[in-house]
């Protein structure tokens, strides 16, 4: 879950909820180096509620922005 991921990465700050946080994105570092970490629904979201497709298509276009898609 997107929880887990922030405090594993030790960015309880940044913790909002999901609806709150999905469609940005957050920067930390790790050993290697500075990783974008990306918040967005879980694609099943759009088949449990069809009034949420758009903004999952919304959420995705930041992935784009970063070039990870």
């Amino acid at each position: 879950s997107m929880e887990y991921i922030i405090r594993k990465f030790g960015l309880e700050k940044e913790l909002k909820p999901i609806s709150k946080m999905h469609g940005t994105s957050v920067t930390a570092q790790t050993s290697y180096g500075p990783i974008e970490i990306v918040a967005f629904y879980h694609p099943a979201v759009a088949i449990y509620n069809q009034h949420s497709k758009e903004t999952l298509f919304e959420d995705f276009k930041i992935l784009q922005k970063h070039k990870l898609i």
